[in-house]
């Protein structure tokens, strides 16, 4: 007997619906994979992805009920928009100015917006997310090297937290942090690195995250343009760690204008690298 494909994605749609009866979107379920990644195309995010097109092919086209469905998600950050408009409108197929008064209305609306990614995991995990260090048997490193949206989330929540005074609860609720954690755990905790900050790039990375929830750009700590490569190898410079964050981080260009402003104005030596990676 053949493989039923009806069959499989009745049952997937049955498993992965809702209270709503909802599948949620893509950016609404699985934030730490950025639009356009390879990770859509391959493991969960395409299973994710398949159902929900299939779901969303069977659902009412009428547009206030798909308005009301994407207004139950998280918001869409920018790098989703054209996603959230031909949800809403399945038969804009291609820019122009409806698309552009579609994408204006779901602004209006909350479903399109700037720096949102962290609201998809903050509904995710709410007050009790795991501890990046008692999931899997990885190093610092690995996490942000390989992980980077989801550790740059979860030192986001932890900036959050220090804020309104409700990080040490979290903290003392988790597993303690092994051996090679513990700079990490203790960056969290003290909202400052401790001394000395490790040299390895990545590790180094996840300290300044943990501590500050952002990194600081390498020009504000000395380092020189020629240090980033962007090849992403055994040879990676701090700048590199920080050139890959700021690929995973920034959805929208008003959000990356924002740190750029919080940051020393960059030497006139890492103008060309600002703009060429600036995120538009």
């Amino acid at each position: 007997m053949g493989f039923d494909q009806k069959a499989y994605l009745d049952r997937a749609i049955a498993e992965a619906s809702d209270a709503h009866g909802d599948v949620a979107p893509p950016w609404a379920k699985y934030p730490e994979i950025p639009a356009r990644s390879i990770g859509w195309r391959m493991g969960y995010g395409e299973s994710w992805a398949e159902v929900w097109h299939e779901w969303l092919s069977r659902a009412p086209t009428d547009r206030a009920w798909r308005l009301a469905y994407l207004k139950r998600h998280a918001p869409a950050p920018r790098t989703w928009a054209s996603a959230a408009i031909s949800t809403l409108a399945p038969e804009v197929r291609r820019r122009g100015e409806l698309e552009d008064e579609l994408q204006t209305e779901l602004e209006a609306a909350g479903v399109i917006g700037d720096d949102v990614g962290l609201v998809a995991w903050e509904r995710i995990h709410g007050m009790t997310p795991p501890a990046p260090w008692g999931r899997r048997k990885e190093t610092p490193a690995h996490a942000v090297r390989y992980g980077t949206r989801e550790f740059d989330f979860w030192a986001r929540w932890c900036a959050k937290r220090r804020a309104d005074g409700s990080l040490s609860a979290w903290l003392a609720a988790v597993p303690p942090a092994p051996e090679a954690w513990i700079a990490v755990r203790e960056a969290a905790a003290r909202g400052a690195p401790g001394e000395p900050v490790s040299a390895s790039p990545y590790e180094r990375a996840a300290v300044l995250l943990a501590a500050h929830g952002s990194l600081p750009a390498p020009w504000a700590l000395g380092e020189d343009p020629a240090s980033l490569r962007e090849k992403y190898d055994e040879h990676d410079s701090y700048a590199d760690a920080w050139s890959l964050w700021v690929s995973y981080r920034f959805d929208d260009a008003k959000t990356w204008r924002a740190y750029l402003q919080a940051q020393p104005r960059h030497p006139e030596a890492w103008a060309k690298t600002v703009r060429r990676i600036a995120v538009r």
